[in-house]
Formats: structure tokens, sequence, C-alpha cells
């Protein structure tokens, strides 16, 4: 997949990589309170996985954190695209996840 890029502010990447640490590496769910706004929408690495509220986000991620807990398991992680929306107050960011148990 071609990657296409645009600038995106370092809160914006900042507050995904925050959201990425709760849902992989134990970080406390209440960091999604913090970082994430109330109407978050967005998908995850499954046909399930689909997002329309902060609280959705957070459920998703309380599963996920019981089902690795005593795993051991490695994420490589892949840029696919950067885009600041037309509102300018948004972005998109897509990564491709590989899970290694």
């Amino acid at each position: 997949m071609k990657m296409a890029s645009q600038h995106i502010e370092p809160e914006a990447r900042e507050v995904y990589e925050r959201m990425i640490e709760v849902f992989f590496y134990a970080k406390p769910l209440d960091d999604l309170k913090e970082t994430v706004h109330q109407e978050f929408f967005g998908y995850g690495t499954a046909a399930h996985e689909f997002f329309e509220s902060r609280s959705e986000l957070q459920k998703m991620a309380k599963l996920q954190a019981e089902q690795l807990r005593q795993q051991k398991f490695e994420i490589s992680r892949k840029k696919v695209m950067e885009k600041l929306l037309a509102d300018g107050t948004s972005c998109l960011l897509v990564e491709e996840f590989e899970l290694y148990l």
C-alpha cells in the first residue's frame, strides 16, 4: 500500500500513541478519558471493532487488556497514512499492525 502523508500536529500523534499504550502496554484505561474525545470515531483491527464513542473504545481496550494480560507478545507497526482533515481539528491515522503471540 502506498503511503500518503500530511503534516499532523505532534499533539495528535501523541494522543494516538497514548491510546496504543492503553490497548497494548497496560497503561490505565483512565488515560483514555484525558486523551480521547467523548465523540471518538474509529475502527480497530477486526471487522467487529467499530467505535462511535470513547466509552465503546474503553470497553474494547478493557477486553483487549484482559486477553493480553498474561501473554508475551510482540507488535510490528507500519504507518500507512496520516492526514489532516478539512476542518483542521481532526485527523486520520492509519497503521498496519501485526501481533505475534
